[in-house]
């Protein structure tokens, strides 16, 4: 498995592969969102992830996001990224398309991870497919792209938007509380090296007054970026 601190969400630029590893036999199932169509080896499983993804929807829409064509996504055993190792879940943009590993796979992924671990699967499950929808709702807005930064910072924040209030305070229970909004926390590093703490600074500064889909908007419009030159 990647280690944890490796880029477990994420978008990729590269297609999907879209065959069930082993041959898996799968079905296509259309939401009641007939915008996502999802692709798995069970009912129950292609439910869950139509319950996750119009959940996801509908908090995107709060900030006035929303898809622009029809989204695929794709319940596989294992992700593998296109650069070759296990990942929980990528957001592939030119097929608008997604590849989520099974709940059996992460429970088993995150047993040794002291945030992860916290976390009740069907919540990280759901958590996963809010943040790899926003990826691809932020890419049909600005086809141009965001900065990866600003794309993680938008999916992050959504991605904790779907956990109860109980499990964000997993997160944020890490991170040092005299610099919870601190902006110049929301960086490249934090992204790459330590991604949990990242969603928690994220989600800090989304909760200020100030920001929430307000600062979403500042960001789509190029009025700010969180873009900076951290090594």
């Amino acid at each position: 498995m990647a280690k944890l601190s490796n880029f477990l969400f994420g978008i990729v630029a590269k297609c999907a592969l879209l065959s069930l590893p082993g041959g898996a036999l799968a079905d296509i199932y259309v939401c009641d969102t007939s915008a996502i169509r999802v692709t798995a080896t069970t009912e129950t499983l292609a439910r869950s992830v139509c319950v996750g993804a119009e959940n996801a929807l509908r908090q995107l829409g709060q900030c006035s996001l929303a898809l622009k064509q029809p989204v695929t996504i794709q319940l596989v055993e294992q992700v593998v990224h296109p650069f070759g190792y296990d990942c929980f879940a990528y957001a592939d943009c030119e097929s608008a398309s997604i590849q989520l590993s099974e709940p059996t796979t992460l429970a088993e992924a995150v047993a040794a991870n002291e945030i992860y671990s916290e976390v009740p699967i069907d919540q990280m499950f759901e958590g996963l497919i809010a943040h790899e929808l926003t990826h691809l709702v932020v890419n049909q807005i600005i086809p141009e792209g965001l900065s990866r930064v600003d794309h993680e910072y938008m999916a992050y924040v959504m991605q904790m938007q779907s956990y109860p209030p109980q499990t964000r305070q997993i997160f944020l229970n890490k991170i040092d509380a005299t610099q919870k909004a601190d902006p110049m926390r929301i960086n490249s590093f934090f992204m790459r090296a330590r991604p949990t703490l990242f969603a928690a600074y994220a989600w800090a500064h989304f909760s200020q007054a100030e920001n929430g889909c307000a600062h979403f908007q500042r960001l789509l419009s190029g009025k700010t970026t969180f873009n900076y030159m951290i090594y």
